[in-house]
């Protein structure tokens, strides 16, 4: 029994009082009735998943062209929704921990330097890298310097290698 229903019901058993004008329903019967009622339905929850899968098959059925089309159009009628929702099961499954804990891992670079000339390792405007004068001084890792073959400078007393932060 639906609401309109059982209004009407309760409404053909009222009695009107001749003297006072108030209306008098017996309770039990009233209460019968409001058992008979239905209780409203939440949605379709529960059979989500099956409409969910049709939807889906349908798209499927699409051009993909059409396809990207309603999709965006379904995501941009969610858009808020999908987002917040997104955010919230990211941070529910720690996502975000230890995000901002974070340290960055510094390769040492070094400043190559010959002491007695005065020459200083640079990377020359082919990429090349050579021993040139003063002002022209460039920074490397040592695994670039062991592959371009200057690996040695580590072990010779007479070159200066200073770690540069």
């Amino acid at each position: 029994m639906n609401k309109q229903k059982a209004i009407e019901k309760v409404k053909t058993m009222t009695v009107e009082t001749f003297f006072s004008g108030t209306l008098f329903v017996k309770q039990q019967e009233v209460i019968a009735i409001i058992e008979q009622i239905g209780e409203p339905t939440s949605g379709c929850a529960e059979e989500a998943p099956r409409y969910l899968r049709n939807i889906l098959a349908r798209l499927r059925e699409l051009p993909e062209h059409d396809r990207k089309v309603w999709l965006k159009g379904i995501m941009g009628e969610f858009e808020r929704d999908f987002s917040h929702a997104k955010w919230l099961e990211g941070y529910k499954q720690g996502k975000f921990d230890g995000m901002f804990g974070c340290e960055k891992v510094q390769i040492p670079q070094y400043e190559v330097s010959i002491k007695a000339s005065g020459q200083y390792l640079a990377r020359t405007k082919l990429k090349e890298i050579a021993f040139m004068y003063k002002g022209a001084c460039s920074r490397f890792t040592r695994k670039e310097l062991e592959e371009d073959g200057f690996g040695w400078v580590f072990d010779c007393d007479g070159v200066k290698v200073q770690e540069v932060k």
